[in-house]
């Protein structure tokens, strides 16, 4: 009786495991193509474009090199190569030399860029208000937070 408890017990942690982990790959799914919509009908731009144009304005004036930007977006670097060749046609993006190496292209945004990427902040937050933040209090946000944070730092910032 006490080992069918005891493997009821580990089978519902498992469980949970899985349904934490599948819940989040299904929400996630489902906001980011929310927001995929929502900036392509209001602003004219896609998540990938966003994305990469979040990057390069956390970068600030120095703007983000090449290579780090491509760590950073869920792109091939073939295309993020496309996508910043398309960018900077359209005037939202330009490649600067770096100013200690000349041989490094840092990639800013230029004022139409901030201009657009402002505008597309601004529905990408109405977007995940809607469709994520609206389900979460403070109570319930702060344990996810947490886990992803130790997520995070435990892998994906050990890899850069």
């Amino acid at each position: 009786m006490a080992r069918t408890r005891q493997r009821q017990t580990e089978s519902a942690k498992v469980d949970a495991r899985w349904r934490a982990w599948r819940g989040l790959l299904e929400v996630s799914s489902f906001v980011t193509q929310r927001i995929d919509e929502d900036l392509r009908d209001k602003v004219g731009i896609d998540i990938q474009t966003y994305d990469a144009m979040l990057h390069t304005k956390e970068a600030g004036d120095t703007g983000i090199r090449m290579t780090d930007l491509a760590d950073r977006v869920l792109l091939s670097k073939a295309g993020l190569t496309a996508l910043v060749d398309r960018l900077e046609h359209r005037g939202l993006l330009a490649r600067r030399t770096g100013r200690k190496d000349r041989r490094v292209k840092r990639i800013v945004l230029t004022p139409a860029g901030a201009e657009l990427f402002h505008q597309a902040a601004q529905v990408h937050n109405a977007t995940v208000d809607r469709w994520f933040h609206q389900h979460l209090d403070e109570n319930t946000a702060r344990p996810i937070a947490q886990t992803l944070a130790g997520i995070h730092e435990t892998h994906l910032a050990a890899d850069r």
